[in-house]
């Protein structure tokens, strides 16, 4: 008999939790877990057809606003429709519909992904639905550091940490030239890229700032933006007036993102400190590119500076521009650091590790 489990989701959107989600679906292996996810906002989300090629259900709320009575109601009506053995909520939006609705009805076992983007919540969330058996309630964090934090407000026995995944390219990729072609870049260009969504909290503004700079040593820069979001209309116009408009090339929401990466020769992530960034920087670890990354708690637990990567904080354009001019100019030290954070990645972050895992956990929570 298969054991029922319900995602909830806040979006299909990429770079963000859902593609998480989607990788824990693509690499279970074939058992007795009935995998269904509900979806809070449309499925418009540019990770559909990826969802959809798994061919696991998928139920569309049509949220409408952040705190949606509607949606509410329709969560609650997916659980009773459902009946899952297990809810587990992906993201912060998601865990407040989740207990609003097993809070109104019987209240099956739940999980709660936490990470930087929910220790701001965690105070909001009242005191009942913390104080809930440990049977009930576990909490998934993404290191030992978010799991101490969250650990000084809620019993460690209901955290588990289970680090995110990250596949090695297991097949020859495109070629650099058929890339340039693709992106009309021209031939001796010099490649740095940044993939996230467009908001504030990921820093792209400096980046700009920081690729401008760096363009003045290489004249042949282009720095690739990968992604979309509310701030995408803003960051080309400061592109355009605060940098030379050639350098700062934005691919907008792309799949030909990982053609890309294993071409460029640094990757950046710029991401504030009480943010968390997108796994598409353990993705470019994992493709051998050198990362330089602001210095968060969460960059720390990926990256140890010098060894594995850079890390910087988060305005200093100037030390971001001479760590990749090195980058640059000395091969032997781009090619070390990114030998050993692919090691990382490899020893780390196995897809097979993180599936094993969320199945302990969820065997544990039926016992």
């Amino acid at each position: 008999m298969s054991h029922r489990i319900l995602h909830v989701v806040r979006s299909l959107d990429r770079y963000t939790s859902a593609e998480s989600l989607l990788g824990l679906l693509d690499a279970r292996p074939a058992d007795d877990w009935d995998h269904r996810v509900v979806v809070l906002g449309s499925p418009q989300g540019e990770l559909a057809d990826a969802f959809a090629e798994l061919q696991v259900p998928l139920t569309f709320m049509q949220q409408r606003w952040r705190l949606d009575p509607t949606t509410a109601g329709r969560v609650s009506s997916a659980i009773r429709q459902h009946d899952p053995e297990v809810l587990h909520a992906w993201d912060s939006s998601s865990l407040h519909y989740v207990l609003a609705a097993a809070m109104a009805s019987s209240v099956p076992r739940m999980v709660a992904e936490w990470d930087l983007d929910a220790i701001d919540n965690t105070l909001s969330l009242p005191t009942k639905w913390l104080a809930l058996p440990r049977r009930q309630l576990r909490f998934v964090v993404p290191s030992q550091r978010v799991g101490d934090w969250l650990g000084q407000r809620v019993s460690p026995a209901r955290i588990s940490t289970i680090a995110p995944a990250c596949k090695l390219p297991s097949e020859p990729g495109v070629d650099r030239d058929a890339v340039l072609a693709e992106f009309s870049l021209p031939a001796d260009a010099v490649l740095v890229g940044t993939a996230c969504p467009l908001q504030v909290e990921f820093g792209v503004k400096e980046l700009i700032w920081a690729a401008d700079m760096v363009r003045v040593l290489h004249p042949q820069l282009r720095y690739l933006i990968a992604g979309d979001g509310p701030e995408r209309r803003h960051l080309e116009q400061f592109g355009r007036t605060a940098a030379v408009p050639e350098n700062i090339c934005f691919l907008g929401d792309t799949d030909r993102w990982p053609a890309v990466l294993p071409h460029l020769q640094a990757y950046w992530q710029g991401t504030e400190a009480n943010a968390s960034s997108p796994t598409t920087m353990l993705d470019a670890m994992a493709a051998g590119v050198p990362v330089i990354a602001s210095d968060t708690p969460q960059h720390r637990d990926w990256i140890e500076h010098e060894q594995t990567g850079y890390l910087v904080n988060y305005d200093a354009r100037a030390e971001r521009t001479r760590l990749t001019h090195l980058l640059l100019e000395d091969a032997s030290v781009a090619e070390t650091l990114a030998a050993a954070a692919k090691d990382l990645v490899r020893d780390t972050y196995s897809p097979d590790t993180r599936v094993s895992a969320y199945e302990k956990l969820y065997v544990d929570l039926l016992a």
